[in-house]
């Protein structure tokens, strides 16, 4: 139960219109709860009603390499799931990880290709909306694409590391 403690981890969601699906909200409160009993700080960042996703994504990151938090989880804000599938992400032991989970299409699909089971799997992109990864990832990141450094609109810098999904 204690795998957790002492780490800082920060929860974040963008959201293009502001609202957060009522799944969402219970998940986050009984994740919440969880975490703060496996002996972790939580914190919740949000940037509603912003219309680019990725650009929330980047001013989120930046924000998180500013901070002292250990461990980043992004969550999209029209989704639910299960609290211990946020503990599996941030004991995975891995940098990044992402939990995946069907695309709202007629057909189902998921974000990434899969063979059904579930454990780790190496993939060579994956959606967003269900991501845990710590600062040494961040740091990583920073020091590989020093390119990708921009100043967002409140003069802070930050980072151009998550670029839109474009289908062809």
């Amino acid at each position: 139960m204690g795998e957790l403690t002492g780490r800082r981890v920060r929860i974040a969601t963008p959201s293009i219109d502001g609202k957060y699906c009522e799944g969402y909200v219970l998940s986050l409160i009984n994740t919440l709860n969880l975490l703060h009993r496996m002996g972790c700080v939580v914190d919740w960042s949000r940037m509603p009603n912003c219309s680019d996703i990725s650009y929330a994504r980047n001013r989120m990151f930046g924000a998180f390499v500013r901070s002292t938090d250990t461990d980043m989880v992004f969550i999209d804000a029209d989704i639910a799931w299960n609290p211990t599938d946020v503990v599996r992400l941030l004991t995975s032991g891995k940098d990044f990880v992402a939990g995946v989970y069907k695309r709202k299409t007629e057909k189902t699909t998921f974000a990434f290709d899969h063979d059904g089971s579930e454990s780790l799997t190496e993939v060579s992109g994956v959606g967003m909306g269900f991501t845990a990864f710590t600062r040494q990832f961040a740091l990583k990141m920073i020091e590989a694409y020093p390119e990708l450094i921009f100043c967002g609109d409140d003069g802070l810098q930050d980072y151009a590391i998550f670029l839109p999904m474009i289908d062809e």
